[in-house]
């Protein structure tokens, strides 16, 4: 956990820096909300339709940009494809609540690992149907 709270220090101090700022590259919810995104946009509610009981913060920050942090997206492989990576979290709670997603480069298709609280600890929830390779590439990715 304590290294979570970290990484979203991280992201918030290196994605506010000159560097990245000029870098160009996405935040989430540039993809979710900007006129040239709108495949990405797509993916996501696609991908979250069919969840029940999704948490109030990733419900208003799906729908209206609700208060949430996130960093600017990236590419990643899984091999042979090319994949963008973004993150967000729930604001003033990124430790225990937080969700790394994948896009297809089209945009056109995402997945999502949720790491959130739970009783007995924090708890995993997968959006978008990932498969097996999916599922380990976005673990991987939180593992970092």
């Amino acid at each position: 956990m304590l290294r979570k709270l970290i990484v979203a220090a991280l992201l918030f101090f290196v994605s506010t820096t000159p560097a990245a700022l000029a870098a160009g590259d996405p935040y989430l919810f540039d993809l979710l909300r900007k006129p040239g995104y709108k495949t990405y946009r797509t993916a996501w509610r696609a991908m979250l339709k069919p969840e029940r009981n999704l948490p109030t913060w990733l419900v208003r920050f799906s729908e209206r940009g609700g208060s949430a942090v996130a960093g600017p997206s990236r590419w990643v492989t899984d091999g042979a494809r090319r994949l963008r990576h973004a993150t967000v979290c729930r604001a003033h709670n990124c430790g225990p609540d937080y969700v790394w997603v994948l896009f297809t480069a089209d945009g056109k298709r995402a997945w999502a690992l949720h790491i959130l609280p739970g009783a007995d600890g924090e708890q995993s929830r997968w959006y978008g149907k990932p498969d097996a390779r999916m599922r380990a590439l976005l673990q991987r990715l939180a593992d970092e």
